[in-house]
């Protein structure tokens, strides 16, 4: 249920926010702002999350550090795999539906290149929230503490989040609705799983 609550809830804030435009949410505003207050050393290490977090990086340090789980743990790695790609992955459908424009670059004085119309939700921020709500996972799976994972993954989401914002790349409902949509993805393929344990089914293990 709280999954596509959740689900339903990032759709309809991005379909909201781009009938509505960045200037009447608010939120160019808050994009020239930081604009106005771009430091060379934030800008390195905000372009430097992007490439780590990025579509090319992020899934081939996953798989990476997936190929060395699987060594000592085939159900673990392929949890932690399958959790945080389709997690990430589940937001595609979203930007196709919302199809938000992405900040024009002379008016948030962006860095990055970025014009095409999947400004809604940030990949970026959606790959961060997989990988800490899949860690989350595999660490209660085997019996282990999350609150350090919690810690790190959200730490590491508001930076990234941030740092989207502070580059030109995304508006501030882009970086809000990933956290919301994969949540959501992730609670539904929870629940999957949970049907299919108690109807003798076969389902992606995630708990």
């Amino acid at each position: 249920m709280w999954g596509v609550l959740l689900e339903l809830a990032g759709l309809t804030l991005g379909l909201i926010v781009t009938s509505d435009g960045p200037v009447a949410t608010g939120e160019l505003g808050v994009d020239q702002a930081l604009a106005g207050r771009h430091e060379a050393v934030l800008l390195w290490l905000a372009q430097a999350l992007g490439l780590l977090f990025g579509p090319v990086v992020a899934p081939a340090l996953l798989l990476l550090g997936c190929l060395v789980i699987y060594r000592r743990d085939r159900h673990t790695a392929i949890v932690l795999g399958a959790v945080t790609v389709l997690g990430w992955l589940s937001v595609g459908a979203t930007k196709l539906l919302v199809a938000r424009p992405r900040p024009v670059a002379s008016q948030v004085a962006a860095v990055v290149t970025e014009t095409g119309h999947d400004s809604y939700p940030s990949g970026h921020v959606a790959f961060a929230v997989a990988l800490t709500l899949a860690t989350v996972l595999v660490l209660r799976m085997n019996g282990r503490t999350s609150g350090w994972a919690w810690i790190v993954g959200v730490a590491t989401t508001v930076v990234l989040a941030a740092s989207r914002l502070y580059i030109g790349a995304h508006y501030f409902a882009d970086v809000v609705g990933a956290v919301v949509l994969v949540t959501g993805a992730v609670l539904l393929m929870a629940a999957t799983r949970w049907w299919a344990d108690r109807h003798g089914r076969t389902a992606l293990p995630v708990l």
